[in-house]
Protein backbone atom coordinates (compact mmCIF):
# COMPACT_ATOMS: atom_id res chain seq x y z
CA UNK A 1 0.00 0.00 0.00
CA UNK A 2 1.48 3.48 -0.82
CA UNK A 3 0.35 7.09 -0.70
CA UNK A 4 -1.12 7.79 -4.44
CA UNK A 5 -0.08 11.03 -4.71
CA UNK A 6 3.46 10.42 -3.90
CA UNK A 7 5.30 9.78 -7.05
CA UNK A 8 8.66 8.97 -5.53
CA UNK A 9 7.13 6.14 -3.54
CA UNK A 10 5.94 5.22 -6.62
CA UNK A 11 8.72 5.12 -8.16
CA UNK A 12 10.59 3.46 -5.19
CA UNK A 13 8.12 0.76 -5.06
CA UNK A 14 8.93 -0.24 -8.86
CA UNK A 15 12.18 -0.31 -8.06
CA UNK A 16 11.56 -2.61 -5.65
CA UNK A 17 9.30 -4.78 -7.63
CA UNK A 18 12.05 -4.47 -10.47
CA UNK A 19 14.31 -6.20 -7.97
CA UNK A 20 12.28 -8.91 -6.55
CA UNK A 21 12.25 -10.41 -10.25
CA UNK A 22 8.69 -11.46 -10.88
CA UNK A 23 7.37 -13.19 -13.55
CA UNK A 24 4.64 -10.49 -14.34
CA UNK A 25 2.84 -7.68 -12.87
CA UNK A 26 -0.21 -6.46 -12.49
CA UNK A 27 -0.21 -2.62 -12.98
CA UNK A 28 -2.65 0.27 -12.56
CA UNK A 29 -0.21 3.03 -13.65
CA UNK A 30 -1.52 6.15 -11.47
CA UNK A 31 1.60 8.70 -13.17
CA UNK A 32 1.87 7.85 -16.90
CA UNK A 33 5.65 8.83 -17.77
CA UNK A 34 6.72 6.76 -14.44
CA UNK A 35 4.88 3.85 -15.60
CA UNK A 36 6.31 4.29 -18.84
CA UNK A 37 9.39 3.68 -17.70
CA UNK A 38 8.79 1.07 -15.03
CA UNK A 39 7.47 -1.25 -18.19
CA UNK A 40 10.26 0.01 -20.23
CA UNK A 41 12.40 -1.56 -17.76
CA UNK A 42 10.13 -5.07 -16.98
CA UNK A 43 10.29 -5.44 -20.86
CA UNK A 44 14.73 -5.17 -20.66
CA UNK A 45 14.12 -7.49 -17.61
CA UNK A 46 11.64 -10.12 -19.42
CA UNK A 47 8.85 -9.39 -17.09
CA UNK A 48 5.56 -9.03 -18.21
CA UNK A 49 3.22 -5.93 -17.66
CA UNK A 50 -0.54 -6.04 -17.96
CA UNK A 51 -2.55 -2.65 -17.21
CA UNK A 52 -5.50 -2.25 -15.90
CA UNK A 53 -8.01 0.67 -15.53
CA UNK A 54 -5.76 3.04 -17.64
CA UNK A 55 -4.51 2.63 -21.13
CA UNK A 56 -1.48 3.32 -21.73
CA UNK A 57 -0.78 4.07 -25.82
CA UNK A 58 2.09 2.20 -27.47
CA UNK A 59 3.16 0.63 -24.06
CA UNK A 60 5.03 -2.54 -24.16
CA UNK A 61 2.83 -4.16 -21.96
CA UNK A 62 0.77 -7.61 -22.62
CA UNK A 63 -2.61 -6.62 -22.69
CA UNK A 64 -4.99 -3.70 -20.93
CA UNK A 65 -7.43 -4.53 -19.20
CA UNK A 66 -10.44 -1.85 -18.45
CA UNK A 67 -12.62 0.48 -20.33
CA UNK A 68 -12.18 2.87 -23.39
CA UNK A 69 -12.86 6.37 -21.90
CA UNK A 70 -13.18 7.29 -25.35
CA UNK A 71 -16.08 4.94 -25.92
CA UNK A 72 -17.43 5.69 -22.46
CA UNK A 73 -17.43 9.43 -23.41
CA UNK A 74 -19.80 9.09 -26.41
CA UNK A 75 -22.25 6.63 -24.72
CA UNK A 76 -22.53 9.47 -22.08
CA UNK A 77 -22.62 11.95 -23.89
CA UNK A 78 -25.61 10.60 -26.51
CA UNK A 79 -27.29 9.82 -23.15
CA UNK A 80 -27.20 13.34 -21.63
CA UNK A 81 -28.24 14.21 -25.10
CA UNK A 82 -31.26 12.05 -25.07
CA UNK A 83 -32.52 13.35 -22.03
CA UNK A 84 -32.18 17.02 -22.12
CA UNK A 85 -34.98 19.31 -23.05
CA UNK A 86 -35.15 21.18 -26.03
CA UNK A 87 -35.67 24.28 -23.91
CA UNK A 88 -32.62 25.79 -21.75
CA UNK A 89 -30.89 22.66 -20.35
CA UNK A 90 -27.67 22.89 -18.67
CA UNK A 91 -25.03 20.49 -18.44
CA UNK A 92 -22.18 20.40 -15.46
CA UNK A 93 -19.24 18.14 -16.49
CA UNK A 94 -16.66 17.70 -13.60
CA UNK A 95 -12.85 15.69 -13.88
CA UNK A 96 -11.39 15.60 -10.51
CA UNK A 97 -8.07 14.56 -11.71
CA UNK A 98 -5.21 14.76 -8.92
Amino acid sequence: IFDEKDRGQFIRLNEEITCSRPDAVLLAPLFRDESSVFIDTCKELDILVVLINTYIPNAAALCYIGQYSYQSGLVAGRLIDLNLTKKASSVLLLNFDP
